[in-house]
């Protein structure tokens, strides 16, 4: 019998520009990115309960907002 599905996250990412010096900013660099949360697969099914858990800095709260 299948589940029915209740969150379905694809290749899921989340990242954000770095912050740019002065100098940076008038040069108009290019953009720098720190990859919080990079390509992430997850099936939550209804009535399921999970936990996501990993070291700190990892990424757990970006993901679960």
């Amino acid at each position: 019998m299948a589940r029915e599905p209740y969150l379905v996250l694809r290749d899921f990412r989340v990242w954000f520009e770095k912050r740019r010096g002065f100098f940076e900013a008038l040069r108009k660099a290019t953009p720098e990115y720190v990859r919080a949360v990079d390509g992430i697969d997850l099936d939550v099914g209804r009535g399921e309960i999970f936990c996501l858990v990993g070291e700190s800095g990892c990424g757990k709260t970006t993901t679960g907002k």
